[in-house]
């Protein structure tokens, strides 16, 4: 059987291998990221640097992403957030993160 790109590696398509388990939070790759916002990679880290979106996850040399994070984000923006409103969730976010 084909395997999907999420089981190949933790290069493929951004995903880290499933093979952890599902109790483990999705992590993503900035590839991902990029092409899950529709931004370049300068564009993703000035979101980041202004507060609009949440800074990777250093595994290592590598910078990850929860996936769950980024779909909250897009959604709020979806949903038709201010960019204030966005920040705000964005520091809710990173401060749970401190909780896991």
């Amino acid at each position: 059987l084909p395997m999907s790109k999420a089981q190949i590696g933790p290069r493929a398509h951004g995903r880290m291998p499933e093979k952890w388990g599902s109790n483990m939070p999705t992590l993503i790759r900035l590839p991902c990221v990029m092409d899950r916002l529709g931004l370049r990679r300068t564009s993703v880290y000035e979101r980041i640097t202004s507060g609009h979106f949440t800074p990777p996850v250093k595994l290592g040399r590598a910078s990850v992403w929860p996936e769950d994070e980024v779909s909250t984000i897009i959604s709020a923006s979806i949903s038709g957030q201010s960019p204030e409103e966005i920040k705000v969730l964005v520091a809710n976010l990173v401060k749970a993160r401190k909780q896991i």
